[in-house]
């Protein structure tokens, strides 16, 4: 099923399009992507297909350019204001169905006033938009994966580019020692058996006089030294139950990475994380269709705890020292929110060097769409750091990945 519906207008945006879908292909699958050059089956009704697509997909993007608003048919009249306009038909049927839209501005063009827009199409105009430059195209798009992200996952190992040799050896691999592992794991301990007859004596060599047994005394335990206990749970939210899985609990954000699932059980992702030393927790997200994978979120840090019926978490160990503590702050930054996380919202992200605390405070109160920021520290979601501009305030949840701050209120 398409999840990623791109809407665009041909003799607009139809090279800039074109190279939109081949970028995405590289990031998603081409099967999630839907444009209807390629993906109409032909001897269907055209609009009865683009009405389905639409209806199924989870984000649209609309690819405005320059002439999208001004576009004329052959009569001279605007295409916009007709019924059959397949533009118009297609982001109709979007914004009715309360999809995520995303409006791509592409060489130049700018948003279009609401009162240009008919009533259907009049929600696109309170929709954030993205730029697509020509000059900046890969990390514009890089930026709109990062949107894309917040509503449409996506997995981050490219198998399609694995040779079908390596995968079919994967699988079998996979379904020989896979289940052996997640048994092992499940299984109790073994316990130690003693003789059958424990008073029984121990038959002394043939040449030996037979000793007078005497039971051992038992060697005693040494204590656990208090440091040790100290060290194994720093870090560790209290009452925490190491291995133990909390249904209907989901840690959201920090993923350092996101695993694939193809079986619906979650003992698969405990599996990943307890097999990968740098987890420390991780969420299992199940498949929304029959057929489709689930996704395994892996983590370096533990997250705030969220109730949501959607999922299934565990904290499997302690996180590394460094990940203990929000990321520092300079003392002459006021107003910071540091240990906490404004999950979503994001329309611009900057990763890098760059990417510091009063780099990210000082980008978000210089553009006027923002109106907060969060800064996740470098070896939460990859080697760098990063800095994520919001267009809205969305809620705070409490991690040592991040240190945010609020810049503009919202309007009431």
């Amino acid at each position: 099923m398409a999840r990623i519906f791109i809407n665009y207008r041909r003799d607009d945006t139809a090279g800039v399009a074109g190279r939109l879908f081949d970028y995405l292909a590289l990031k998603y699958s081409r099967d999630e992507l839907f444009m209807d050059v390629d993906a109409m089956t032909p001897g269907i009704d055209f609009a009865k297909q683009l009405d389905t697509q639409v209806a199924q997909c989870h984000v649209l993007l609309a690819v405005i350019g320059p002439r999208w608003l001004d576009a004329h048919d052959q009569a001279g009249h605007h295409r916009l204001d007709s019924d059959k306009d397949y533009v118009r038909i297609e982001l109709a049927s979007a914004l009715k169905r309360d999809i995520a839209v995303i409006p791509v501005l592409v060489d130049g063009a700018v948003m279009p006033p609401e009162e240009s827009l008919s009533e259907d199409l009049k929600p696109l105009a309170r929709r954030h938009a993205l730029e697509l430059r020509h000059t900046r195209f890969n990390s514009d798009a890089d930026t709109l994966v990062h949107a894309l992200e917040a509503v449409v996952p996506r997995s981050r190992i490219p198998w399609r580019y694995v040779a079908p040799g390596a995968v079919a050896l994967a699988i079998v691999v996979a379904a020989i020692f896979v289940p052996k592992l997640i048994a092992k794991l499940r299984a109790p301990p073994p316990q130690i058996q003693l003789s059958a007859n424990p008073t029984a004596p121990i038959p002394p060599p043939a040449s030996a006089p037979s000793p007078v047994l005497k039971p051992a005394a038992p060697a005693p335990t040494p204590p656990v030294p208090a440091a040790s206990i100290a060290s194994a749970t720093a870090g560790l939210p209290p009452g925490t139950k190491l291995g133990e899985m909390l249904h209907g609990i989901i840690l959201p954000g920090s993923n350092m990475r996101m695993v694939e699932i193809q079986q619906d059980d979650p003992a698969n992702c405990q599996v990943v994380c307890r097999t990968d030393s740098s987890c420390a927790a991780w969420t299992y997200i199940p498949p929304r269709m029959a057929g489709q994978p689930g996704r395994c979120n892996v983590k370096v840090l533990i997250p705030e705890q969220i109730p949501n019926g959607c999922c299934v978490s565990a904290i499997e160990r302690a996180p590394d020292p460094q990940f203990r503590e929000p990321p520092q702050v300079p003392a002459t930054m006021a107003g910071v929110l540091r240990g906490i996380d404004l999950f979503g919202g994001d329309y611009r992200s900057v990763s890098g060097p760059q990417a510091t605390p009063e780099a990210c405070q000082a980008a978000c109160k210089a553009e006027s769409p923002c109106m907060a920021w969060t800064y996740a520290r470098p070896g939460v979601l990859g080697p760098e750091p990063r800095c994520f501009l919001k267009s809205r305030l969305p809620n705070e949840v409490h991690s040592t990945c991040c240190t945010s701050g609020i810049e503009r209120a919202e309007a009431k």
